[in-house]
């Protein structure tokens, strides 16, 4: 029952991160704030999750063949176009407010999306840090374009609705954080006792008190604090406006007045100066970030395309592994195995369960010997590692250590053992050992 709490819980948050999309088409699209406006848009909203579910669950069905699985997985990522124009007929039909395709679509292509890569997963992964920075990033464009509208009652109704909108995110959040803690620990229960691994309650515990407080403190001084960065941010604006206009002042003499004074006073009523560089700034600050995360933004690209190219299949020697990943084969003739070694090593660093960490560092030590003289085959069984090991890293590893990992690793992973903290530490110390040698 708690399971289907938590799964509707999550699913909530991902529709609230888009809360800011909600404020900045009413504020800057219908310069007001009407209540059943916010009903449309999640609706919207929750149409393209409904097909993004729909279509996530359509492709993930085992009835397709070799040849039309790809196809229909890249139908279901780029579905999202039959309910966009549909919005759009829509729209041009009831003539709405244009602002809806620059405000609102980009939501709820958002939600589709939620829809389509939350199918077949838990609570825990249906709402990730990745929704956070959707609320972000929508929240400041939100704030930047409510100040250029100049309407302070606007700027000031739509910057608390944004506060406390982040605020009941956070609760939230924390709320499935400690959740999914917990089912962390329940799964490593064993023999009755909870192998909770240190500073894991008192963490939760922090975590809880520290995002109260946050919030707390985020209802009291939200409006002091939005107006003293915004009074920053007016000053520095100002402050490069002078830089800019000096040069143009020193030009004319003490009395001496422009040509066409008239054209200029016309220009400074008309124009605001303010908003202008404050636009050219978010449009450099936006060329920064496409330049920053270009690798991010292709490989976007290239997995929507992906499912139509298929990947040549290697003959090769799979060497034995440990079902966690890949096969260490497939990222030894990757161009990017050291990155992949890197995020196992950071998974393995952050890891709680001492059997999956035990796993995890295995995995490791085979990739390093995979790497090394003596690579191991399909055919090697674990006695033939710790064997191997020996010649590979012998000089920095002693013989009895590498057995006894293997020995603990055998008795971990085929016959359902749990290593304490010890056999941790000593799995820990020998990874260590192999990684700062071995380069």
């Amino acid at each position: 029952m708690y399971n289907r709490i938590l799964m509707t819980l999550a699913v909530f948050c991902q529709f609230l991160a888009l809360f800011p999309f909600a404020v900045l088409t009413e504020g800057v699209g219908f310069g007001e704030y009407v209540w059943w406006h916010y009903a449309a848009i999640y609706a919207a909203a929750a149409l393209f999750y409904g097909c993004g579910r729909f279509l996530g669950t359509w492709a993930s069905r085992s009835g397709f063949s070799r040849r039309t699985k790809p196809i229909a997985v890249f139908l279901s990522r780029i579905g999202f176009i039959v309910p966009a124009a549909a919005f759009i007929v829509v729209c041009a039909v009831f003539r709405f407010h244009t602002g809806l395709y620059l405000y609102l679509l980009p939501a709820c292509i958002a939600a589709y999306f939620g829809g389509y890569l939350s199918v077949g997963k838990e609570y825990s992964d249906v709402f990730t840090r990745g929704w956070f920075a959707v609320y972000f990033v929508a929240a400041v464009l939100s704030a930047i374009l409510l100040n250029c509208t100049g309407d302070k009652r606007l700027v000031s109704d739509g910057m608390t609705q944004l506060c406390v909108g982040f605020g009941a995110l956070i609760v939230l959040a924390a709320v499935l954080t400690n959740q999914t803690n917990i089912d962390v620990q329940t799964r490593q229960r064993a023999g009755g006792h909870a192998l909770v691994p240190k500073g894991t309650r008192r963490y939760n515990a922090c975590l809880i008190a520290a995002v109260g407080a946050a919030v707390v403190g985020l209802f009291l001084l939200s409006g002091p604090i939005a107006a003293l960065i915004f009074k920053g941010i007016q000053a520095l604006l100002r402050w490069l406006l002078s830089l800019l206009r000096n040069g143009e002042q020193e030009e004319l003499e003490d009395g001496e007045m422009a040509e066409n004074t008239a054209d200029a006073m016309e220009y400074d009523m008309t124009e605001n100066p303010i908003a202008d560089l404050l636009m050219f700034l978010f449009v450099v600050l936006i060329a920064v970030l496409i330049i920053k995360f270009r690798r991010q933004i292709w490989e976007f690209f290239r997995e929507i395309f992906a499912p139509l190219f298929k990947v040549p299949v290697q003959e090769e020697t799979v060497p034995f592994v440990d079902e966690l990943s890949e096969s260490t084969d497939e990222k030894t003739a990757s161009r990017e195995l050291r990155r992949s070694e890197r995020e196992l090593y950071r998974r393995y660093r952050r890891e709680t369960d001492p059997v999956m960490k035990y796993r995890e560092g295995y995995e490791l030590f085979l990739i390093r010997l995979g790497a090394s003289p003596f690579p191991q085959l399909s055919t090697d069984t674990t006695t033939i590692h710790s064997a191997k090991g020996e010649k590979a890293f012998g000089r920095h590893i002693p013989e009895a250590e590498l057995d006894g990992m293997v020995e603990v690793y055998n008795r971990v992973r085929y016959g359902g053992n749990i290593p304490d903290e010890q056999e941790l530490l000593e799995l820990d110390r020998i990874i260590e050992a192999i990684i700062r040698n071995d380069k």
